[in-house]
């Protein structure tokens, strides 16, 4: 199973790519088995030392009991190794660079999060990847 934040390649240019895991309740978990999950806007902030992950929107589990629910928009904690957290620390002392989340995968059992650090494209930057982009269909079609 696999989210994808589609946005985030064409909005941003990624540095560098991590596999962060991530601390959720019960009901969020089963949540995202259903693909109920919201990544437009998400975004990763560093604070005390801990990575936490905002604008990540997990509506409440469709069949759970009414007294069993959790706040949607809350902050999600990452769980990265110290060595991760400081290398990603590094890459976005520079303006302009942000850590945004890719996609939410499955490894076994557990749920992960694709994070990347990236630095924001201007308008002209996006043109040419669509332009790009063209330019490659036009190939695989043959013309």
């Amino acid at each position: 199973m696999k989210i994808r934040n589609k946005k985030a390649t064409f909005n941003y240019t990624i540095i560098d790519k991590y596999i962060a895991g991530i601390e959720l309740k019960g009901t969020e978990v089963k949540s995202i088995r259903d693909l109920s999950v919201t990544l437009t806007d998400t975004f990763c902030h560093i604070t005390n030392g801990e990575m936490y992950v905002k604008n990540l929107v997990i509506p409440r589990y469709k069949n759970s009991h009414l007294s069993v629910f959790h706040e949607e928009n809350r902050d999600k904690k990452l769980l990265l190794k110290k060595d991760e957290l400081k290398k990603i620390k590094k890459q976005i002392k520079d303006v302009g660079k942000t850590i945004i989340v890719l996609e939410i995968l499955t490894v076994g059992n557990r749920i992960k999060l694709k994070i990347a650090t990236a630095k924001g494209k201007n308008a002209s930057d996006k043109r040419n990847s669509i332009k790009k982009r063209d330019i490659d269909m036009d190939m695989k079609r043959g013309l």
